[in-house]
C-alpha cells in the first residue's frame, strides 16, 4: 500500500514539473503596420512658351551676344538725350515802333485811348525826340487829330491843312473833348511836326476810339 502511495506523489510531481512551463515559451508576436507615408504635393510649373510675354523682356536668343536679354523700350518714355536740341526760332519778334527810314528816326506812338471825364485821355510814347514847340530846326512837337483828316493834311505842308491840336507835353493827352470829336471821326491819330507844323507822313500811328 505505501508503495502504490509513494508511486502516485512521483508521478504527480513529474506532471507538475513538466506542465508549469507549458504557457511561458508561447512567442507572442507583435503586428505593427507601417504609417503611411506623407506624399508631398508638387505643383508643376509650366513654362511660358515666350518668355518675354512673362517678364515683359525682348530675349535674343543670338549666342554671341554677350546680353541676351534686352529691356522692351518704353516709346512714351521722355528723351533725355542733351545732344538733341529744338531747332531755334530765328524769327525775331519786332520791337519798337517802324522808326527805319523816317528823318532822325522820329516816331510818336499812341499806346492806348481811354475816357477820362469828359475827354480822351491819350497814352503816348516819343521816340528819338523830346516833344518841343520851338522855332529851331531841331524842335519837334506833336499834332493829334481825329481819323476824318488825312494824314497829309494834318501840317501845313498838306496839300488842304484840316485841323489838328498841337502839343509837347507829356503823356497823356487829353485835349480833345467827347464834344470836339466829329461825327465821322473813329480813331485818334498822331504824327511828329516840324517848328514850321509840317507833319512827316508814317511818323506816327492811329487807335480807335472807346
Amino acid at each position: 500500500m505505501r508503495t502504490i502511495h509513494a508511486v502516485l506523489l512521483v508521478a504527480v510531481l513529474v506532471l507538475t514539473g513538466c506542465g508549469g512551463d507549458g504557457g511561458g515559451d508561447e512567442a507572442v508576436q507583435q503586428t505593427t503596420e507601417p504609417s503611411p507615408t506623407a506624399v508631398a504635393e508638387v505643383e508643376t510649373v509650366t513654362p511660358p512658351e515666350n518668355p518675354k510675354d512673362e517678364a515683359g523682356l525682348e530675349v535674343d536668343l543670338d549666342p554671341n551676344d554677350d546680353d541676351p536679354i534686352e529691356a522692351e523700350e518704353d516709346p512714351s518714355a521722355p528723351d533725355d538725350d542733351p545732344l538733341e536740341l529744338e531747332p531755334e526760332d530765328d524769327t525775331a519778334e519786332p520791337t519798337g515802333p517802324p522808326t527805319e527810314g523816317l528823318p532822325g528816326g522820329r516816331y510818336v506812338q499812341i499806346d492806348t485811348v481811354t475816357a477820362s471825364g469828359s475827354a480822351y485821355a491819350v497814352e503816348f510814347t516819343p521816340y528819338n525826340f523830346v516833344p518841343l514847340i520851338g522855332s529851331g530846326d531841331q524842335d519837334f512837337h506833336i499834332h493829334f487829330f481825329w481819323n476824318s483828316v488825312e494824314p497829309q493834311n494834318a501840317g501845313t505842308n498838306g496839300p488842304a491843312p484840316g485841323d489838328w491840336f498841337l502839343y509837347d507835353g507829356g503823356s497823356p493827352f487829353t485835349g480833345y473833348t467827347f464834344a470836339a470829336r466829329p461825327p465821322e471821326a473813329t480813331q485818334m491819330c498822331a504824327l511828329v511836326a516840324d517848328s514850321a507844323h509840317g507833319v512827316t507822313v508814317g511818323s506816327g500811328n492811329c487807335v480807335t476810339l472807346p
